[in-house]
C-alpha cells in the first residue's frame, strides 16, 4: 500500500497530479489501474475532480482522506460543467472509508452542476456519480463524515413513482369471430365483466385505436367481444392486429364530477360497470375531489347498480361517503390486482419523456404496495418503459397490490451504494452533521431475494438535509442522542423507515419529513416516542372532524405512540414526546401580561395532570430567560368536534421579546392519539 498526496487542483486521472511525498520530490503512480488498493490524500486547497473509469477494478480505493483548514478545505467534486458526460465509480475497498481531518472547514465532497461550492444547481442526470464500497462485509461505513461536509445534489425525475392499477392483459384478436382471447395472466378468477371500459395498447386490428375506452361484451371463459359503447353492437374487425396486444382493465373514468357525482345520495355515476360490491379502490381527480373523498383513502364499492356505484371507507354502507361539495374537474376510479404470474403493471403517468431509463445500472425500481399491509414490497430492474405500462426485468410481481400501488423509481444520478451483508446496524453514512444528501442510498446485497433488507443509511448524524432515495436498508438510521434532520421530498423505501433503537430509553431521534413520499404540503416528525403528523380536520380516521373555527383547517396530530412513552428514566433524555418543539412556535410579545391558550383534543381516556405540558420560555426584565409551564388533567373529547380542553399559560416578560412555546407530552395509552390546534388565543 502506497499514500499518494494530491499537488494541484484538476482531474484526478492526471498521474503527476499525486506524489508519494506531500511536498512533492517523490513518485506519482504508475497509471490509472496502479491507484488500485492505494490511498489518496486530497490536501487543503486542493479540488479534485473525480473522471476515472474503474469498471475493472474488484477491490477499490484504501482510505481516500480530504483534509480539513481554517478557510481552505481540500474537496473531491464531481460536477457537470467540469466533467463530460459519463459514469464516475469511485470505488473503496471493504473495510477502508473516505475520510477527512480536522479543521474549522471540514473536507468537502461536492456533486452539483458547476464546482462551486456555494451553489445548488443539481449536476446533470448525464454525468453520473458513484461511491460504492466494493465487497459486502465490512465493518466500517464507506463515507465517515466526522470531518466531512457533503452537498450531493442530483438530478430528480419529474415524476418519482409512478402508480399501478388493475392488470394489463396479453389478449390475442380472431377477425372470423370477431373476439378477444386473454392469454395472460393465467391465473385469473375471470375477464372483466360485461359492460367493463378497457383499453387497447399495441398493433390493433384496424378498425380499433389505441387509448380510446371500449366495453367487454358476451363475456364467456377467456373471451369476449368488444363495443364502443355498451348496448351498442360488437365491433367488427377485418384483422387480428399483431406483435404483443395489451388490454388494460382497473380504471373507470374519467367522467365529469360537476353532473356524474351526486351529493345528496353519494352516487358516482361511471363510464362503464363498476367492479364488484366491496371491490377495493381508490379515487383520483384532475381538479379538486368532491369534499370527502381522499385520493390517499382506500374504498369500497358498494351498492352497484348499472354504471353506477356508491363509495364506502368501510366494506358495508355504514361506512358510505356522501360528499357536501363535487369540487372540481373529472373523477377516475381505480382498482388493484390479485394477478401475480407477470411482470407487466399498468401505470397512471406517460414517463416516456421523463428520465425514467432501462439502461443497465440505472434502472433500479421499487415496487411498493401502499396499502393497508404492514410491509410489501419488491426491489427489480425496469426492462420497458411504455406510455401505459411497465415490464420489470427478474420477477413476476410477488403479491397481490392494492389500487395504485406505487413504483418508484429508486436510482439517482449521484449514488452511495453499500453491498453489506451485515443484518443489524452497519451503516453507510456515519456523523454526518448538515450535509445535504439529495442522492440515492441503495444496499446492492440481494441474495436471491429482492423483499429483504440490510445495514443503516445513518448513523450518529445531525441536521442532515435528505432529499434522495434511500432503498434495501433495514433500518433508515442509528442515533445516541443526535437528530437525523429533514428529510424533504425525499423518498424511503419502504416509506415507513425503521430506526434501530426507536422505543429505547436513554435514546434521542428525530427526524422531520417535508413533502411525505412526495405528496405536496404534507409533514411529518417521527421521533423516538411516537409520530408528529400534519391532519386535516375532516373527520377521516380519529381525526377531528372540524376545527375549533368550524372549518376544515390542519391540526397537529401526535399518534403511533411508543409504549416507553412517560417511563421514568433518571437520564438527561427523558421519555417524551415534544408535540410542539420550542423551535416551532414563537410569538412576539411586548412587555405586558398575556394568556396564551392551545385547544387540544384527545382519543385518551385521559391525560393525568402533569403529562401535557405547554411550556413558555421568555425574557425577564435583566434580559435572562424564564419558564413558564401548565399541565392540567385533560379529559377525553366528547365527541371530536369537541376543543373545549385547553392547555394555557400566563404570562408577563420583562421586556418586548420572542416567546417560544413548547408542548410535551409524556403518557401513554395504547392506539390513542392527542390533537392540537397550532393556532393559539392570545389575549
Amino acid at each position: 500500500m502506497t499514500v499518494y498526496y494530491s499537488q494541484s487542483s484538476g482531474v484526478w486521472s492526471t498521474l503527476a497530479r499525486w506524489n508519494t511525498v506531500a511536498g512533492g520530490g517523490g513518485s506519482s503512480p504508475a497509471s490509472v489501474a496502479a491507484m488500485e488498493d492505494n490511498q489518496f490524500v486530497i490536501q487543503a486547497g486542493h479540488n479534485i475532480d473525480y473522471d476515472l473509469d474503474t469498471s475493472a477494478w474488484t477491490v477499490g480505493f484504501q482510505t481516500i482522506t480530504i483534509q480539513g483548514h481554517a478557510t481552505t478545505p481540500g474537496m473531491l467534486r464531481c460536477d457537470s460543467t467540469t466533467e463530460a458526460d459519463g459514469t464516475y465509480i469511485l470505488p473503496m475497498k471493504t473495510g477502508y472509508s473516505i475520510v477527512g481531518t480536522t479543521g474549522a472547514e471540514k473536507g468537502r465532497i461536492l456533486c452539483n452542476a458547476d464546482g462551486v461550492w456555494a451553489n445548488s444547481v443539481d449536476c446533470d442526470n448525464a454525468v453520473k456519480f458513484i461511491i460504492k464500497t466494493l465487497a459486502g462485509s465490512s465493518s466500517v461505513t464507506t463515507i465517515n463524515a466526522t470531518y466531512l461536509k457533503s452537498k450531493l445534489l442530483c438530478t430528480d425525475p419529474t415524476d418519482k413513482y409512478v402508480e399501478i392499477y388493475g392488470c394489463p392483459f396479453v389478449v390475442t384478436f380472431d377477425h372470423t369471430t370477431e373476439k378477444f382471447t386473454i392469454v395472460s395472466p393465467t391465473n385469473i378468477p375471470a375477464i372483466p365483466p360485461n359492460g367493463t371500459p378497457i383499453i387497447l395498447s399495441g398493433t390493433l386490428p384496424a378498425e380499433l385505436t389505441a387509448g380510446t375506452t371500449y366495453f367487454v361484451k358476451a363475456v364467456s371463459g377467456a373471451t369476449g367481444e368488444l363495443e364502443a359503447t355498451i348496448g351498442g353492437g360488437t365491433i367488427a374487425i377485418s384483422d387480428n392486429g399483431s406483435g404483443t396486444i395489451y388490454m388494460h382493465y382497473g380504471c373507470w373514468g374519467p367522467v365529469v364530477q360537476a353532473t356524474e357525482v351526486n351529493t345528496t345520495t353519494g352516487v358516482v355515476t361511471w363510464n362503464g360497470v363498476p367492479p364488484a360490491e366491496n371491490t377495493e379502490v381508490r379515487v383520483k381527480s384532475s381538479g379538486t375531489l368532491p369534499t370527502g373523498l381522499s385520493a390517499y383513502d382506500l374504498y369500497y364499492t358498494r351498492t352497484i347498480s348499472g354504471n353506477t356505484c356508491k363509495l364506502s371507507t368501510t366494506a358495508s354502507d355504514a361506512g358510505i361517503v356522501i360528499p357536501t361539495a363535487v369540487g372540481s374537474g373529472n373523477i377516475s376510479m381505480y382498482c388493484g390486482s390479485t394477478y401475480t404470474d407477470s411482470k407487466v403493471v399498468n401505470v397512471v403517468q406517460n414517463v416516456t419523456a421523463d428520465i425514467w431509463v432501462t439502461t443497465t445500472g440505472f434502472n433500479r425500481v421499487v415496487l411498493y404496495d401502499y396499502g393497508l399491509a404492514d410491509y410489501d414490497q419488491q426491489r427489480d430492474l425496469l426492462a420497458t418503459i411504455a406510455a401505459r405500462y411497465m415490464v420489470l426485468t427478474n420477477l413476476n410481481v410477488d403479491s397481490a397490490q392494492y389500487p395504485l400501488a406505487r413504483l418508484f423509481l429508486s436510482t439517482r444520478n449521484i449514488s452511495i451504494q453499500s453491498l453489506s451483508t451485515s443484518t443489524s446496524y452497519q451503516p453507510i453514512v456515519s456523523a454526518s452533521i448538515g450535509g445535504i444528501f439529495k442522492c440515492e442510498f441503495v444496499n446492492l446485497y440481494q441474495p436471491g431475494t429482492v423483499t429483504t433488507f440490510y445495514s443503516m443509511a445513518f448513523y450518529n448524524s445531525n441536521n442532515n438535509t435528505v432529499s434522495g432515495i434511500i432503498s434495501g436498508y433495514s433500518y433508515l438510521a442509528r442515533s445516541s442522542g443526535y437528530i437525523l434532520g429533514l428529510v424533504k421530498n425525499g423518498l424511503l423505501v419502504p416509506s415507513t423507515p425503521v430506526y434501530y433503537d426507536r422505543n429505547t430509553s436513554n435514546f434521542l431521534m428525530r427526524v422531520y419529513f417535508e413533502n411525505v413520499n412526495c405528496v405536496g404540503d404534507t409533514y411529518k416528525i417521527e421521533d423516538m416516542f411516537g409520530d408528529i403528523v400534519k391532519t386535516a380536520c375532516d373527520g377521516t380516521g380519529d381525526a377531528p372532524s372540524e376545527d375549533p373555527d368550524g372549518g376544515h383547517g390542519y391540526c397537529i396530530e401526535a399518534s403511533n405512540l411508543q409504549s416507553n412513552l412517560g417511563i421514568p428514566t433518571g437520564s438527561i433524555h427523558p421519555n417524551i414526546l415534544a408535540i410542539i418543539d420550542r423551535d416551532d412556535h414563537r410569538i412576539w410579545l411586548d412587555a405586558s401580561e398575556h394568556t396564551i391558550t392551545y385547544k387540544v383534543q384527545t382519543t385518551f381516556a385521559a391525560i393525568s395532570a402533569g403529562n401535557l405540558i405547554l411550556t413558555c420560555t421568555y425574557l425577564n426584565v435583566n434580559g435572562a430567560e424564564v419558564e413558564t409551564t401548565n399541565a392540567p388533567a385533560i379529559a377525553q373529547r366528547s365527541d371530536d368536534t369537541d376543543w373545549t380542553q385547553t392547555v394555557a399559560v400566563t404570562i408577563t416578560p420583562g421586556r418586548a421579546c420572542w416567546c417560544d412555546f413548547r408542548i410535551d407530552l409524556q403518557e401513554y395509552e395504547a392506539g390513542n392519539e392527542v390533537y392540537v390546534w397550532p393556532n393559539p388565543v392570545v389575549s
